[in-house]
């Protein structure tokens, strides 16, 4: 990470808790971005899909072939794409028109009690205006987390998930733009509002996020619709 004419972590730290978010720019070198870029190319090109269903990213669709692969993917790589990604020949493609993803919080989705979830989004390539970059509203995160993703058992045992609650007023105009250069890392809070609209240009905007949760004195939620397995518990980004 080269730290030249960059802010302290202290000005970090202050954007963070006053917006919701922080940017670091320049936090990957040129050679661990292209080390992830291929990582991510490698799972793309082992994608098969006899073996894996193309299974769509949403909190409507509560078919029992999407919810098992979903509910089972905490020990495992699976495969999920946004809505309008696949043809009906299941192959990728740009969408015609800009379909805005809908704001959320992220800690609707990685709930703890008290909350601690934090986003960490690593731009692989520029993210800009024109491929999809982030939006944030400002000072959100403030507000509660009023909507929950969860995992709840149907009538017949099935297990399946469910968005629960009711969203938060949302002001479209609070909303601001955050391009990134490649190989920035953003910083987002569980409870920020944030959205981005669909890529439709001709350029990609490749990623590698995750969340991380506080374990001390904190108590994952039993009806996350993610949970820890005996054979792959969530892993300790450190130990004190």
């Amino acid at each position: 990470m080269d730290t030249k004419g960059q802010q302290s972590s202290e000005q970090w730290l202050e954007e963070y808790h006053r917006d919701g978010y922080a940017v670091l720019p320049d936090f990957l070198n040129a050679g661990e971005v292209t080390e992830l870029r291929r990582a991510c190319d490698r799972i793309v090109d082992e994608l098969n899909f006899d073996e894996h269903p193309a299974t769509v990213f949403s909190t409507a669709d509560h078919s029992e072939t999407r919810d098992s692969y979903f509910l089972e993917s905490g020990d495992k790589v699976r495969y999920f794409f946004e809505e309008d990604a696949l043809d009906e020949q299941r192959q990728l493609k740009v969408p015609a028109k800009i379909v805005t993803i809908t704001p959320h919080q992220d800690s609707t989705f990685l709930a703890t009690e008290p909350l601690s979830c934090v986003g960490l989004w690593f731009a692989l390539e520029d993210a800009t205006l024109e491929n999809g970059c982030l939006w944030f509203s400002p000072g959100s995160q403030h507000q509660p987390t009023t909507r929950r993703f969860i995992r709840s058992k149907e009538p017949d045992g099935r297990l399946t998930t469910r968005l629960i609650g009711s969203p938060a007023e949302d002001d479209p105009s609070t909303y601001v733009a955050v391009p990134v250069r490649k190989g920035s890392l953003v910083i987002i809070h569980g409870s920020v509002n944030h959205k981005s609209a669909m890529n439709t240009s001709a350029k990609s905007r490749h990623v590698y996020t995750f969340h991380v949760i506080e374990q001390h004195n904190t108590r994952w939620d039993p009806y996350n619709w993610l949970q820890p397995t005996e054979n792959m518990p969530f892993t300790n980004l450190y130990t004190n």
